[in-house]
């Protein structure tokens, strides 16, 4: 007789089968992200990278502002020096204001003169002048003695502070035609000049210009920028991004015998929305 065996299904080995089918549910569930979670995750990057293009921003603008006004100071810088390096090396009250132009006579030499012709003496009138011989009376063109005056500075006539210089040997200087000088002054000291030199600046490109001397004639009244020469060697730019609009850019107060004559530089400087405002004073540090 055959016997048959009956074989049953082992309970771990169904529990095993169901463990595995319930992890690659669970693993299938792992694998995607839920819509919600999703629209978390777009939102924390937004968040993120919208501080930090924020961040960016602000550090890239900061650096322009820093650069900006760095670039303003370096200008205010230049152009206040190379005007008191004219002003201080200027005839004592040569200096005229007017029209955004500043303008004086560079000073070539001082000597002291020997024998001139003065009003009240018996050489009142003459071509010729004697000084003790210095360096630079060869680049003169302008004898003055005892210069108080800007407007009879630059009225180059028969008699007044200022002769016109034909030429120079030694210690004897001649006049370009006779000349009396209307007053000696304390020491009899004598002042050398060279042609007029003018700083003006043009309101409607804000550029700043030095007309360089011996480029344009000593005038009776002071030039104004279109009657100064327009292009180089003649005129050069000193400066730009000037805006002062109302401001008076240059005002002058006359020395005394004593006393040095003041230069007062009101410039602003403008670059988008930065800008700089610069008040400076310059001693002419020559006594007439």
């Amino acid at each position: 007789m055959l016997a048959c065996v009956k074989r049953e299904s082992s309970p771990s080995r169904e529990a095993s089968s169901d463990v595995g089918v319930d992890q690659a549910a669970f693993n299938n569930r792992e694998a995607g992200l839920t819509l919600v979670e999703l629209v978390v995750t777009i939102v924390l990057m937004g968040i993120l990278a919208g501080g930090t293009v924020a961040f960016v921003v602000s550090s890239t603008q900061s650096y322009v502002d820093t650069a900006t006004r760095n670039q303003l100071s370096a200008i205010g810088r230049l152009t206040t020096t190379r005007l008191e390096l004219g002003i201080k090396n200027a005839v004592p009250n040569s200096f005229r204001t007017a029209n955004n132009c500043l303008e004086f006579l560079p000073l070539a030499a001082i000597s002291i003169f020997l024998e001139a012709p003065l009003s009240g003496t018996s050489a009142s009138s003459s071509t010729t002048m004697e000084v003790v011989p210095i360096s630079g009376l060869s680049d003169a063109s302008y004898a003055m003695i005892y210069p108080t005056n800007p407007d009879s500075l630059y009225d180059v006539s028969a008699v007044g502070p200022t002769a016109a210089i034909e030429s120079v040997s030694g210690g004897t200087v001649t006049f370009t035609s006779a000349h009396e000088f209307t007053a000696r002054g304390a020491v009899n000291r004598v002042f050398f000049a060279k042609a007029p030199e003018s700083f003006c600046i043009d309101t409607s490109s804000g550029f700043m210009y030095r007309y360089r001397s011996g480029t344009y004639a000593m005038q009776s009244v002071q030039p104004v920028p279109g009657d100064l020469p327009s292009g180089p060697p003649s005129r050069a730019v000193v400066s730009a991004n000037i805006e002062n609009g109302a401001l008076t850019p240059f005002s002058y107060s006359t020395a005394g015998l004593q006393n040095a004559g003041l230069v007062r530089l009101t410039l602003k400087f403008v670059d988008g929305d930065e800008s700089l405002f610069i008040e400076h004073e310059v001693l002419n540090e020559h006594a007439p």
